[in-house]
């Protein structure tokens, strides 16, 4: 009785995880039924779709070279294999990538020996951030896709010391390079915390030094494939040329907002973009997209050096990162959706604590709301459960190590969303989010029984 019992849990087990991993394609059918493909044009995808054209021949117009390549070439992938424009074909293929990210991300959980628990499983499925950017005409879904293989090679490689998965590693922090920019500054913090745990392996050294030369190969090959595309078409080399106007038009603005995006200062934006348009109209010569980044950029430096007010900016921090943190993902669904709502931040009232208020009670008297506040509970809990794993592993474990690199890796993602608390930019971080929360959740438990 007891073993038809197991196996009964079993398959309840296996077909709820299999659930999971149809989520993004589920919603991607919500998505056609209620005729919201491309959510209207309410996103920059049409930058992506348009460099997929021109690289079909369908367009004369120049390739920005600040967007990476390997979003648009998956697009243009998809147009050459079902017609041109056809979105249709172009939703189903990322949430097929959806349905791989879920099945990745459960045999990472199985790794880690925590993947028999319904309450860390339904994590997964609540996780409204991740099956919504499959239905986004935007690279994040590719990122969360490679970053998720990425992590799940990694884990087979820290807890089962095979080789072959840290070349998979290598291979994936290639293409997350050249997916989103955010990635880059994993060289200051994933990469060497990676190397660290290739020399405690109990490898011969040569095998150690080439592990580490591979990791870096991967880096600093898909930097160079950046700089060969700028070095061809304009004689200069970047990475990525969107940093400086990201800075003065975004970041800045935001930091000098009370409490972080939301909302922008439009007044510093319009002073530094006005800067940066004076000293761009007063060059004697043509500059490229490589020059007028740095221009950018120095403008910005020189405003935060000398003129921001710097407690004002640490206050917008905080808050812009509470934002981004704790924000449901139907911040940006409802709005997609053509659902009219007001953000928690834009709420009446004087205060931050007024705000939060007037928008619980508009929880109790209104399904959206209701939604919403059970949706930023939710969010609120898990952030909980994760900080729990992040201090119960700062003690000498196995796992500690491993949490260092999963947390450096959501640092160097969510760090570029200084002061905007728009919860996309999140969005690249959550298999992350949810790897150590069901870590949290496990070891939570366990204390419980430990103690009964």
């Amino acid at each position: 009785m007891q073993t038809i019992f197991r196996r009964y849990t079993f398959d309840i087990l296996k077909l709820y995880k299999f659930f999971i991993c149809l989520s993004p394609l589920m919603f991607s059918f919500f998505i056609i039924l209620t005729n919201n493909i491309d959510f209207n044009g309410a996103f920059e995808s049409g930058d992506y779709i348009g460099i997929a054209k021109i690289w079909l021949g369908e367009s004369s117009r120049n390739v920005p070279l600040e967007r990476l390549p390997l979003y648009p070439l998956f697009i243009s992938l998809i147009f050459k294999l079902f017609d041109s424009n056809n979105l249709h074909a172009l939703l189903i293929a990322q949430s097929l990538l959806g349905f791989l990210t879920f099945y990745f991300l459960i045999k990472t959980l199985e790794i880690l020996k925590v993947d028999k628990s319904i309450i860390i499983l339904t994590t997964l499925l609540l996780n409204l951030s991740i099956i919504f950017r499959f239905s986004v005409f935007l690279p994040n879904c590719l990122f969360i896709f490679f970053i998720t293989l990425f992590t799940y090679s990694f884990t087979n490689f820290y807890f089962n010391k095979k080789v072959k998965y840290l070349l998979y590693t290598c291979f994936y922090l290639f293409l997350l390079m050249l997916t989103r920019a955010n990635f880059a500054l994993s060289i200051f913090l994933t990469i060497p915390l990676i190397c660290f745990c290739i020399l405690r392996q109990d490898y011969k050294k040569i095998l150690k030094l080439q592990l580490i030369f591979a990791l870096f190969i991967s880096y600093f090959l898909a930097v160079g494939v950046q700089y060969y595309r700028y070095q061809s078409k304009i004689g200069n080399v970047a990475y990525t040329t969107q940093s400086g106007l990201h800075l003065i038009l975004w970041t800045i603005p935001c930091l000098s907002s009370k409490y972080g995006c939301g909302a922008r200062d439009l007044t510093i934006h319009k002073i530094l973009n006005d800067r940066y348009n004076q000293i761009i109209n007063e060059s004697e010569y043509e500059l490229d997209e490589v020059e007028r980044n740095e221009i950018a950029k120095i403008v910005g430096i020189n405003y935060i050096i000398k003129e921001i007010n710097k407690k004002e900016a640490i206050i917008s921090s905080f808050f812009g990162f509470s934002k981004l943190f704790l924000h449901s993902s139907l911040t940006e669904i409802y709005p997609s959706l053509g659902i009219d709502v007001v953000n928690p931040s834009a709420q009446e009232g004087e205060s931050f604590k007024e705000k939060i208020m007037n928008f619980a009670l508009l929880g109790i008297s209104d399904f959206k709301y209701f939604f919403w506040l059970i949706a930023i509970i939710f969010v609120f809990i898990s952030r909980v459960f994760q900080l729990y794993a992040i201090i119960i592993y700062l003690k000498p474990n196995i796992l500690r190590l491993y949490i260092f690199v999963l947390t450096s890796m959501m640092f160097v993602t969510t760090i570029p969303a200084i002061g905007i608390g728009n919860p996309r930019y999140r969005s690249d971080s959550e298999t992350l989010f949810l790897i150590i929360g069901a870590l949290g959740i496990n070891s939570f438990f366990k204390k419980i029984k430990e103690r009964r």
